[in-house]
């Protein structure tokens, strides 16, 4: 009876010791306002063909947690030419990215090249976006860290440095059509028609 209870104690004192050190890192982490919120498995490198206008362009994505997220710049890039084309302006003092539609948009010059990381560590960006300087999104508190939300409940995420979104939020707001085809993993911009699911 002696070894059980004090076995018993023992895994009592550890697992409470286990809890404050779990409570404490993350504690330290969310103060520190950089929070990973998915790495690992969960995000890995993507590469997929976009179609437009019979045209195919190669382009580097990240898979997180099985949906394709594009870097912005990367997606402004794609549309450029055509009837969405959109530029892409920040406002450093209030942390807005905006997307102007219409927009001719300057390349930085690392558009469509995969510059990611080997281990990618996606965070919930704090910038926030608006179109036309309309906000599509609003900053939300979790945890002690704020990272913006579009509307339609969508995360933007920031992967090192850079802004991805999934492009079926981009087509949405822009309203255009996307189709994905399972067998070749293209992906088919209808510049002319209208979003749907």
């Amino acid at each position: 009876m002696k070894t059980v209870k004090m076995l018993s104690r023992k895994s009592t004192v550890l697992l409470l010791v286990i809890v404050c050190i779990m409570a404490t890192s993350f504690n330290a982490i969310a103060e520190s306002h950089s929070i990973p919120v998915v790495m690992g498995p969960a995000t890995v490198k993507s590469t997929n063909t976009i179609i437009i206008n019979g045209a195919q362009t190669d382009f580097p994505a990240v898979k997180i947690v099985w949906e394709n997220y594009l870097k912005l710049r990367d997606i402004a890039m794609i549309l450029k030419g055509t009837e969405k084309q959109f530029g892409i302006s920040f406002n450093e003092e209030t942390g807005v990215i905006d997307i102007i539609t219409g927009g001719n948009y300057e390349p930085l010059g690392d558009e469509l090249r995969d510059t990611l990381p080997e281990e990618i560590i996606a965070h919930h960006s704090s910038h926030q976006v608006s179109i036309d300087g309309e906000l599509i999104g609003e900053l939300k508190d979790q945890y002690g860290y704020v990272n913006f939300e579009l509307f339609n409940g969508s995360q933007v995420y920031n992967i090192s440095g850079y802004n991805y979104f999934r492009l079926r939020d981009i087509a949405s707001l822009l309203d255009f059509g996307v189709v994905y085809n399972e067998v070749d993993r293209s992906i088919t911009l209808n510049i002319n028609e209208p979003y749907s699911e």
